[in-house]
């Protein structure tokens, strides 16, 4: 982005007190200091000892030098940034890589993570998805009514004979299944029996509950 003003772009969209990737420190915060200077939030110990923190208005630390900070460690474009910022603004549907997403294919509801992005020549986007439970690759178009983003799994999104994990309150062990129904005590019966407090999709993000009884859930699995 020539001419970069990152100070007037944050400005713009509301960007300060949000997390960025810099090259340095890693995960940041960034915000405003009394002034108008740009400062690091102080996320991690060491990044309260390096003693220049604050940036110049276009990212960097010095006149002509090297930007501090981007987006986030895989999209360092300022320019794509500010394009989805501005859909957002305008109430357009935003998905990146990474973001989890609800989609009809073939006429079946179905919701995995969203792994690629594409851009064809005619300025169309697709997104290429893994579905969460048989690690198929499938192509949808992301401006398709039928793509919507979601935040986090609800038990809601499984269908009948899903492959599943299931545990019980103490989640102490989690046993593999296929889903059956959620009852109307809000437990789940599962094909190796009824009752369970607890399921969650079995794929290749939460396997390792299976074989480890320590292993956290991932956060967009916490419900």
């Amino acid at each position: 982005m020539e001419n970069l003003n990152l100070k007037k772009l944050l400005e713009k969209y509301d960007g300060f007190g949000k997390t960025y990737y810099s090259p340095f420190w890693g995960d940041v915060i960034l915000d405003l200091e009394p002034g108008d200077s740009f400062v690091f939030k102080e996320l991690n110990d060491y990044l309260a000892e390096c003693p220049n923190k604050t940036l110049y208005d276009d990212g960097c630390f010095a006149p002509n030098g090297e930007l501090a900070f981007f987006p986030s460690k895989e999209q360092r474009d300022w320019n794509v940034w500010a394009e989805e910022q501005e859909k957002i603004k305008e109430g357009q549907r935003v998905i990146k890589e990474g973001d989890y997403v609800e989609f009809v294919y073939e006429d079946l509801q179905l919701w995995g993570k969203a792994t690629r992005l594409d851009t064809t020549t005619d300025g169309d986007r697709f997104v290429y998805i893994d579905e969460y439970c048989e690690g198929t690759k499938l192509l949808a178009h992301v401006d398709n009514d039928k793509v919507k983003k979601i935040d986090k799994f609800t038990p809601e999104l499984l269908k009948t004979f899903d492959k599943v994990l299931v545990a019980s309150v103490n989640k102490s062990a989690w046993y593999i299944s296929n889903f059956g129904m959620i009852l109307n005590n809000g437990t789940f019966e599962c094909s190796n029996g009824a009752h369970w407090d607890c399921v969650l999709p079995y794929n290749n993000e939460t396997s390792m509950l299976l074989h480890d009884k320590d292993a956290k859930i991932p956060d967009f699995y916490k419900y």
